[in-house]
């Protein structure tokens, strides 16, 4: 391999001041976005507020290991339970993480590769996204990195210590598995398949190997410019509805009023904003709004009954004489036509329906808000 020109001063200082740029930029969009939390971040900050010991029980019907939402517990109750501060350990997370990548980009290919790799990792639009989310994605991402160093220094000399920091490593990843079997948990295989980090580590190891270092510097520019592009669009995207809707129900709800969810899992994000005193029905298990159930998740909504679902609200709402709000979308896999069904059912009642909040489709989670007057 040809090696690579001396560069002038001149040229080292334009590319110190460049990457600290494109750095801080990267650690900027770990800690904006402009979305309140959707299903997935709601659940997360909902079943980490919850006592300690009483969150593996709450992900038997989750399926994640309790790692993250353990210490998702801890720092909320530090710094509190909006969604800032909720996605910002995520963000520090993935902060912490391109150190760890500079260190293993220079371990398999020295200081240039080094810098390539953390350059790839900071500008990904997938971990900002990771950064951006209360979810345990970025912590993974950290671990993966983390145990990629640890073997490889293990591997090189064994030593007590080194195996003791390979240890703990496989142990908080290995951890999560374990009390998810011991406690019957929902848990997939695939959510353990995060391996975003050592991806990009080995694209920026592969830049710096072209042989041509002007053409290196300008895939690797590329590579950059087109991330950052990808996570402002991360940061300006609107994941939920959620919001929204609370505020709109907010606004208006009264004494005796009832707020029915179809699918349920429209609840976590939207309930999130609601009073709890405010009466909320998920479909079809009328349960706490603020989870859901995902075990035997398809044959539950299968089995589920629409026109019973809609008599015991329209009941409730007769008997304290309330209005019935309905957040609802179609198109969600194991609920046929249930959710449309609902729609129906209520409005041949004899309720007037009035659409509030319309569906806005370009947003992830989008959602329908009806409101039915007596």
């Amino acid at each position: 391999m040809v090696a690579p020109p001396i560069a002038r001063p001149e040229a080292r200082v334009l590319t110190a001041v460049v990457t600290g740029a494109v750095l801080v930029a990267a650690v900027v969009l770990r800690f904006v976005t402009r979305s309140d939390l959707w299903l997935d971040e709601a659940l997360s900050a909902n079943i980490a507020a919850l006592p300690l010991d009483e969150i593996p029980d709450a992900l038997r019907h989750d399926g994640f290991p309790p790692l993250f939402y353990w210490l998702l517990h801890l720092w909320t109750s530090v710094f509190g339970d909006g969604d800032v501060a909720a996605r910002s350990l995520s963000g520090v997370v993935s902060v912490a993480t391109l150190p760890v990548a500079w260190f293993a980009g220079r371990r398999l290919g020295g200081p240039r590769a080094a810098w390539a790799a953390t350059l790839v990792l900071a500008s990904s639009p997938f971990a900002v996204r990771y950064a951006t989310e209360a979810r345990m994605y970025a912590l993974l991402s950290l671990l993966a990195l983390l145990g990629y160093l640890a073997g490889a220094r293990a591997l090189e000399g064994p030593s007590g210590g080194r195996l003791v920091a390979v240890a703990a490593v496989t142990a908080a990843l290995v951890l999560g598995i374990a009390v998810g079997t011991a406690t019957s948990s929902a848990f997939q295989p695939r959510y353990t398949a995060v391996v975003l980090p050592l991806v990009a580590v080995l694209a920026g190891v592969g830049l710096a190997r072209i042989p041509d270092a002007r053409l290196a510097a300008g895939a690797l520019v590329v590579v950059v410019v087109l991330g950052l592009v990808g996570g402002v669009r991360e940061a300006r995207l609107e994941r939920t509805q959620g919001g929204e809707v609370a505020g709109a129900i907010e606004a208006e709800a009264a004494a005796g009023d009832v707020v029915a969810y179809c699918p349920d899992q429209l609840g976590p994000a939207t309930s999130r904003h609601l009073a709890p005193d405010v009466r909320q029905e998920p479909f079809p298990l009328r349960g706490d709004p603020r989870f859901v159930d995902w075990v035997d998740y398809e044959d539950r909504n299968e089995d589920a009954d629409p026109e019973a679902f809609a008599a015991d609200v329209l009941r409730e709402a007769d008997e304290a004489g309330g209005r019935i709000w309905y957040v609802w979308a179609y198109g969600y896999r194991t609920y046929g036509a249930s959710c449309e069904s609902l729609v129906e059912l209520l409005r041949s009642s004899g309720r007037v329906g009035t659409t509030v909040v319309a569906r806005r489709t370009h947003v992830d989670e989008d959602a329908e808000l009806i409101r039915y007057d007596p």
